[in-house]
């Protein structure tokens, strides 16, 4: 399944709302925390709250080497130095930086970086494979839709933003746009993720449903907050948007919690499997669903509920997958059907059906 997909860095920048995690996990200071690691942005934005410890687990081992270059430089550098190197702002000194910082690395790491030394040169922020298709295909998106793309980021208020998308937006160009970003030529040609395709059944029509689910983001939420739609449309993300890995207030928190992040290159089920029963209070699983087979997220869920600690909280997103927990487990991984409807309609990023509750046990 999509071996080249873990055989390079397909993610460098996270699309997903932070502030979901926070809602669904309550994160106490005593917890002990799994999470997907992809871009690194889930894991250090939960060290935004203060937990026990947090283990990342990835099975690209170029993904957990980004996470720890993301934390060795938030650790190591200033606010403006550390946004520089990870190219949020210019820099012509990104090598030297990174020379610096090397030692500091896991090994593992430092191997990934040798082979990806002109990503750091560039900024690392935009050079995942998701990330360069994005900005490629932005300016189609910006052609088809002409100045109206600069007129919506340009509004001021929500208000505005509604009023410009029910009178003024394209919504023919808009879906437009959105099919060729998504047309499964391009996207298994020049991304090549599985987990678009793979699993989520014919019955759904990806870019109908992104279309319709962006275009709610659009009239919910300021724009510039949207990191998904900024990306489609701009192939970068603005301030506004800013996780806490990229703010200063919370690099000055995450930065004093680095030493509780480990990081872990393997299968996520066979790595719950393999830990010791109740190791775990919170699980922040993204979208783990798209990249499985029903019966391997199954599994999944029983490995889960192994390892997780009595109370443990617990976040599944799911793109296009409309899986469901396993029936023999319901009484068990008792989800909070509210909050998962709650979380739906307010999640920024819009696209992302959830399973959230907590562990009965």
């Amino acid at each position: 399944m999509g071996k080249a997909f873990y055989s390079r860095l397909s993610y460098s920048i996270g699309n997903e709302d932070w502030t979901t995690e926070r809602a669904a996990l309550r994160i106490k200071p005593s917890d002990r925390i799994l999470a997907i690691t992809a871009s690194g942005d889930r894991p250090l934005n939960l060290l935004s709250s203060e937990c026990a410890q947090l283990v990342a687990i990835d099975a690209n081992p170029f993904q957990n080497a980004l996470c720890d270059l993301k934390r060795v430089a938030l650790a190591e550098l200033d606010y403006d130095h550390y946004l520089a190197f990870i190219g949020v702002r210019p820099s012509s000194h990104r090598l030297e930086t990174y020379k610096n910082l090397e030692n500091k690395l896991e090994s593992a790491s430092a191997a990934c970086w040798k082979k990806y030394q002109g990503k750091i040169e560039k900024g690392i922020l935009y050079e995942g494979s998701l990330e360069r298709f994005l900005n490629m295909s932005s300016f189609f998106v910006r052609s088809i839709l002409g100045a109206k793309v600069d007129r919506l980021f340009s509004t001021s208020t929500i208000e505005e933003q509604q009023v410009f998308i029910e009178n003024t937006w394209n919504e023919k160009a808009w879906k437009r746009a959105l099919g060729l970003v998504v047309n499964p030529i391009f996207t298994r040609f020049f991304f090549k993720d599985p987990g678009l395709y793979t699993y989520g059944g014919s019955s759904l029509k990806l870019s109908h449903y992104i279309h319709d689910r962006l275009l709610h983001g659009l009239k919910q939420f300021p724009i510039k907050e949207n990191i998904l739609i900024s990306l489609i449309c701009y192939g970068k993300v603005f301030e506004e948007g800013f996780s806490p890995y990229l703010t200063y207030e919370g690099t000055t928190l995450i930065k004093k919690r680095c030493e509780k992040l480990t990081l872990k290159t393997q299968n996520a089920t066979a790595f719950l499997e393999s830990v010791e029963e109740e190791s775990f209070d919170c699980f922040s699983l993204s979208d783990i669903a798209s990249y499985m087979k029903k019966e391997a997220f199954h599994r999944l869920c029983y490995a889960l509920f192994k390892a997780a600690r009595p109370g443990a909280r617990f976040c599944i997103r799911q793109l296009l997958t409309t899986y469901t927990l396993p029936e023999e487990l319901t009484p068990y991984l008792q989800r909070d059907e509210e909050l998962e409807a709650k979380l739906e309609r307010e999640d920024r990023c819009c696209v992302y059906r959830f399973l959230v509750g907590r562990v009965i046990k």
